[in-house]
């Protein structure tokens, strides 16, 4: 009985800070929404995880398993938490595709660094939030060209082409002019994560996050919350700030 009231309880102070999370506190610098508890219906199975670099083996799995998902349920959202120091364009551009294609919502969490790719598919995300330790960071794309003489020019003209589109979908996603993201990002544009609040770039800034009671940490978070699996039904995770 006592573990029971213990868990409604905690419970309870959940939802209260999940009615409030909208709440728009205004500064002198921004007026974007700062969630205090950020709560949706979630389980382990539609959180993903994007740790180490962007490559096409990892990214072509996150698309399979986003199209999955969304295929099972368009409506609940699908978590992704990032924490890469970039890599390959295209691999990161089919994932931009598929988040963009997809109806159910997309929430993504830079746990640690989104730096090059990583902080181009950050920026792409419908909903951004950055751990409190997290940073970003923008600089110009790099390629090289290898080939027949008379085949380099025309590749090098065509990379041109594709960064200024690359770089022009940025500027605009950072609210900044192109040729002003141009010079920042020459020298390599960074976001700490108040940073990345206060310039819009994320939603929120976030203390922690985790499950309540999922199944593959059910042992742990039981000994937190002195919840079993007849009492503890929460299969969703709320976000702190």
């Amino acid at each position: 009985m006592k573990c029971l009231v213990k868990t409604l309880i905690t419970l309870a102070v959940i939802g209260i800070f999940a009615i409030t999370s909208n709440v728009v506190y205004a500064d002198t610098k921004t007026t974007a929404k700062r969630h205090k508890y950020f709560k949706i219906n979630n389980t382990p199975e539609r959180t993903l995880g994007l740790f180490g670099p962007v490559t096409y083996d990892i990214t072509d799995l996150l698309v399979t398993e986003l199209l999955f998902l969304n295929a099972i349920d368009d409506k609940r959202p699908i978590v992704l938490v990032l924490n890469t120091p970039g890599g390959y364009v295209g691999a990161g551009n089919n994932l931009i595709l598929a988040m963009k294609s997809i109806q159910a919502p997309v929430i993504c969490v830079v746990q640690g660094s989104a730096y090059s790719m990583g902080a181009a598919i950050a920026s792409h995300c419908p909903s951004l939030y950055v751990s409190q330790y997290a940073d970003l960071m923008f600089h110009m794309a790099q390629y090289g060209v290898s080939g027949y003489e008379h085949h380099i020019e025309s590749r090098v003209k065509h990379f041109a082409n594709m960064s200024r589109i690359f770089h022009g979908d940025l500027a605009r996603l950072l609210g900044l002019q192109y040729d002003d993201y141009i010079a920042k990002a020459k020298d390599e544009l960074w976001f700490t994560a108040d940073q990345a609040f206060d310039n819009g770039v994320a939603e929120g800034v976030l203390q922690s996050f985790f499950w309540v009671c999922p199944d593959m940490f059910k042992s742990y978070m039981g000994n937190i919350y002195n919840c079993t699996d007849d009492r503890c039904e929460g299969d969703f995770l709320y976000i702190t700030r």
